[in-house]
């Protein structure tokens, strides 16, 4: 670059900047040696079951490989550096909520996401007494879940119950399903009292 003039000197910048950013690319990969890539693929692997055990409503299996995974994230952030190991670190405490919300939310979620999807199906069948308590049930179940959960499905428990008091219109008082209700029909997971 010192050496040329002109158009030679404005592609001789170009050239270095762009074997700058080569040499970045590559400083970057060399950080994903193979011990840092193995531990990302072991994670990632283990999230993926994970998933797919909470998609079969499987919450303490889930549980169990979401805190496999936080190992995993958290022994790929020791084996990796620069933006790898952020982002080993960033996955390490997503896999920690997910096992949290798994154990002790997804099963009182998953309840109050049932009743609440009942009452919206049923809602014209419904006498506004018996929509009234519906609509009291699942704020109730919602409100059960909100301590037990953290980060998005918090939001979303505090967003529901939000919504079944702005609907309904009247004051909470909690209230639980009762064993007729849940012998006439309602899945056992709907249970929670």
């Amino acid at each position: 670059v010192s050496v040329c003039t002109g158009r030679a000197r404005e592609r001789a910048e170009r050239n270095l900047k762009d074997s700058q950013k080569a040499r970045t690319a590559i400083g970057a990969l060399q950080g994903a040696g193979e011990g840092c890539l193995a531990s990302q693929k072991d994670a990632a692997t283990l999230e993926e079951l994970a998933n797919r055990l909470m998609g079969e409503r499987r919450f303490s299996e889930g549980a169990g490989l979401f805190r496999r995974a936080e190992s995993q994230w958290d022994l790929a952030a020791e084996r990796c550096s620069g933006a790898q190991q952020q982002q080993a670190q960033q996955r390490r405490e997503k896999a920690e909520i997910d096992a949290h919300n798994a154990e002790h939310c997804a099963p009182l979620f998953q309840s109050a996401m049932e009743v609440t999807q009942r009452l919206r199906n049923t809602t014209a069948a419904l006498s506004p007494t018996e929509r009234q308590t519906q609509s009291l049930v699942a704020e109730t179940l919602w409100r059960d879940a909100i301590p037990k959960c953290k980060s998005a499905a918090l939001d979303l428990a505090r967003s529901q119950a939000q919504t079944q008091a702005r609907e309904r219109g009247t004051p909470w008082v909690a209230t639980r399903p009762t064993p007729a209700a849940r012998a006439a029909g309602a899945p056992a997971s709907a249970a929670l009292a």
